[in-house]
């Protein structure tokens, strides 16, 4: 049974809404109604990987002979932003940059010396790495914590290995 919305909380109806208000709706709606409060961040998002897509599926799209990102590298990384929006509200949705190897780049920055990258492929293929800040060992001795390692997007979830390593450079329970 539909819930009942109270007329205290909203005092217009749906039908007083004009298209042009609707205008932050894309063709990419968000993965669900739960995570509205995402919705805007995950659509921005969104409508930047169309702008990748659009200006970077030639063969040198930037005049340095770069190879194209190409429709199924977006489909691929189309389907981790969207499974992100599920991530907690502090983790917030990556920087994307198109690589000259046709791979598509995404970036979690917290602060100097402190990142997650992944690089998607075609095939849902990633490869990640991240720095996660100075640290000490056992020694007493500072070193640059770091990290680096291969995976598959697979399943309809996000990859449990991004989601350690995102807790981890947040600094934040496992998720």
């Amino acid at each position: 049974m539909p819930e009942i919305v109270d007329p205290e909380v909203f005092d217009f109806e749906i039908s007083q809404f004009s298209v042009d208000e609707l205008d932050f709706i894309t063709e990419e709606p968000c993965e669900s109604f739960k995570h509205v409060e995402r919705c805007a961040e995950q659509t921005e998002v969104l409508k930047e990987l169309k702008e990748i897509e659009e200006e970077c599926s030639t063969e040198n799209w930037g005049g340095m002979n770069e190879l194209p990102v190409t429709t199924e590298t977006i489909t691929q990384a189309r389907e981790l932003l969207i499974r992100s929006a599920n991530l907690p509200y502090l983790i917030q949705f990556p920087n994307l940059t198109p690589t000259s190897f046709g791979l598509l780049e995404m970036e979690w920055y917290k602060e100097k010396g402190q990142r997650l990258a992944i690089r998607i492929n075609e095939q849902g293929v990633f490869i990640f790495s991240g720095l996660f800040g100075q640290a000490i060992d056992a020694a007493g001795k500072m070193f640059e914590e770091n990290i680096h390692g291969t995976s598959l997007l697979e399943g309809d979830q996000f990859p449990k290995v991004i989601k350690e390593q995102l807790a981890r450079l947040y600094n934040i329970p496992p998720i």
